[in-house]
């Protein structure tokens, strides 16, 4: 089964290809220098990545084409992306029965829903036959596994990786300096909990004196906040690969939405929601957003204004403002000095 080279024929089929799962899967070929081939979907809009142009082995765009034609191959070890993909399973059940090892990766932890238990049957009559380990990345998605009537042996741990080489120097550098630093690293979708991450940095900050006075979030968009910027509970930060920047001495009450993406309006197809895009949105220093307000894309607001509960801002509003409604209008006006001044 091994090549003409000697080397172990591993492929991975995956869904969507992050920087983390391409940097593991390089380290593999360095260190076992395996005949690696790796597979995908296009590029995932919210988790956007695309694999570097010196890449070591080679790297596929699925299609029934490309399926069919690695079907001819003989290969060792096959990844598959859990049980989703009915084409990577078809392919996957071919290729046992030339011989190859078939490992499954599953985050899906186990909740006890109707929808798991079916899935059950499914994984003891059908998934049973054609995967021979399942990988999992800690105990409640292994309790999952071993509802298949799975023998523990054939249950893997710690699917999940980094790419620990994108922090090296910063460790190095930081070896001999004492931090206290939050950091998130992940797509910037409500399940990461990011939300909590930044209520517990803003509680702990002021109660540790050591604690950096900055969080550190990275994702599928950047996320900058100013200096003692307060952060109520359940804010939300969605949309597509953009900025937002919050600035310094700003109150962000509870529940308040920054929405960087969102569709051109498209009344010629099925679908009234277009075209996607995305757009940066800038708030400036002393800003007040009142509860629940939702802030859309490619908004700028200005120092010091103010924005009522439940308002919905769908134009920029200036500095020194008060502004509420949906959509949001400017009510009152000042300048810098405190003075109101008459809105034309």
């Amino acid at each position: 089964m091994q090549n003409a080279n000697n080397k172990i024929k591993v492929l991975f089929l995956y869904s969507h290809v992050m920087g983390y799962t391409y940097a593991c899967i390089k380290k593999l070929k360095e260190l076992y220098h395996f005949d690696v081939t790796l597979v995908f979907y296009k590029e995932n809009l919210q988790s956007p990545y695309k694999i570097p142009s010196d890449c070591p082995f080679p790297v596929h765009i699925k299609d029934e084409q490309l399926l069919n034609k690695l079907a001819e191959q003989q290969f060792n070890l096959i990844y598959v992306p859990g049980w989703f993909d009915n084409d990577y399973l078809k392919f996957a059940r071919q290729q046992k029965k030339k011989g190859a090892i078939i490992v499954a990766g599953s985050d899906t932890q186990w909740k006890g829903s109707l929808r798991q238990w079916i899935g059950t049957i499914y994984g003891r009559f059908y998934l049973k036959r054609i995967i021979d380990y399942f990988w999992v990345p800690g105990v409640y998605q292994y309790e999952f596994i071993r509802k298949f009537g799975i023998n523990r042996n054939k249950i893997l741990f710690n699917l999940y990786c980094a790419d620990t080489e994108l922090f090296e120097k910063i460790y190095q550098d930081q070896q001999n300096k004492v931090k206290h630093n939050f950091l998130f690293v992940g797509r910037f979708v409500e399940v990461k909990g990011i939300s909590l991450l930044v209520e517990a940095f803003l509680e702990l900050k002021d109660e540790m004196k050591n604690v950096s006075s900055s969080i550190k979030i990275m994702g599928c968009f950047k996320l900058k906040i100013g200096n003692k910027t307060y952060i109520g509970h359940d804010t939300i930060f969605t949309g597509g690969y953009s900025t937002i920047i919050i600035g310094s001495y700003c109150d962000i009450s509870s529940r308040v939405s920054f929405v960087t993406g969102s569709h051109e309006v498209d009344m010629s197809n099925q679908r009234s929601a277009g075209a996607g895009y995305s757009k940066d949105i800038i708030i400036g220093n002393g800003v007040w957003i009142g509860y629940s307000a939702i802030i859309l894309p490619g908004i700028k607001i200005g120092d010091k204004a103010i924005i009522g509960a439940g308002s919905v801002v769908t134009k920029d509003i200036p500095a020194y403002s008060i502004a509420v409604g949906n959509p949001c209008k400017v009510i009152r006006q000042f300048d810098s000095t405190g003075k109101e001044l008459s809105i034309k």
